[in-house]
C-alpha cells in the first residue's frame, strides 16, 4: 500500500478528477478510503449513508450503459427544448475506472446535506492514497433504471455518484495547485462586509 499524505496536502491538492487510468485499486487502500468516508460527523450519529460499490467489470459497464441512456434521453429533451446539455466527460472511462461509489440515504429530506460530509471525507482519503474522483449527479437522468439494475431498495435514493480511481497524467498526478479566491472575499467577521481579522 501507498504511503498516504497528509490531510492538509491532500486538503490543499484535491481537484475533481473526469479522466482515469483503468488500474486497478488495491482491496486495502479502497477499504481504507470506505472507512475514512464513514468517520464523517452526522446529525445525531444517525450516519444516513450506505454505500454500493461497483468494482466489476460488467456492472461497470452496465452502469455506464445506464448513465449514457439517461444523457441521451436528457440530450435530446434539451435540444427539443432550445437548450444545450453539458458533456459528460467522466463517462468516458466509467467503465474502465477502478470502482464507482454509488452514494445512498434514506429517501426523503435532502439526501445531499446528510452525505456530503462523508463524501468530502471519501475524495480526501482517495487523495492521500493517489487517487482521485469527483461528484457526480449524472445518475439522475435515469435513476430508476439504476436502482432496479443494483437493485437499491425503495426506501433509499441515490444522493451521488462518485467515479473513483488513478487520475491520468504525468505520473497519474492531475492533483495539485489549485486558484482559490483570497479568504478576505469570502469571510466576514461579526457583521456582513466587514473585514476578517483572522
Amino acid at each position: 500500500m501507498a504511503e498516504a499524505i497528509g490531510l492538509f496536502e491532500a486538503i490543499y491538492t484535491t481537484r475533481s478528477i473526469r479522466r482515469f487510468k483503468p488500474k486497478p485499486i488495491p482491496d486495502d487502500v479502497l477499504r481504507m478510503v470506505l472507512e475514512a468516508a464513514l468517520q464523517a460527523p452526522s446529525g445525531a450519529n444517525r450516519q444516513p449513508w450506505t454505500w454500493l460499490v461497483v468494482r466489476s467489470p460488467e456492472r461497470k459497464k452496465r452502469l455506464h450503459d445506464l448513465l449514457i441512456e439517461g444523457h441521451e434521453k436528457q440530450r435530446a429533451e434539451a435540444e427539443a427544448a432550445g437548450r444545450s446539455v453539458p458533456p459528460t466527460t467522466y463517462l468516458e472511462d466509467l467503465a474502465h475506472i477502478g470502482a464507482v461509489v454509488l452514494v445512498c440515504a434514506p429517501a426523503g429530506g435532502n439526501p445531499q446535506s446528510t452525505t456530503f460530509p462523508a463524501v468530502q471525507n471519501l475524495l480526501l482519503a482517495a487523495r492521500a492514497f493517489g487517487l482521485g474522483g469527483n461528484i457526480t449527479m449524472g445518475y439522475r437522468q435515469n435513476e430508476a433504471a439504476i436502482n432496479q439494475e443494483f437493485g437499491i431498495p425503495e426506501d433509499q435514493t441515490i444522493a451521488a455518484l462518485v467515479p473513483l480511481g488513478y487520475p491520468t497524467g504525468t505520473n497519474g498526478e492531475r492533483h495539485g495547485k489549485k486558484t482559490r479566491k483570497a479568504l478576505e472575499e469570502v469571510a466576514f467577521e461579526d457583521r456582513w462586509g466587514q473585514a476578517i481579522t483572522a
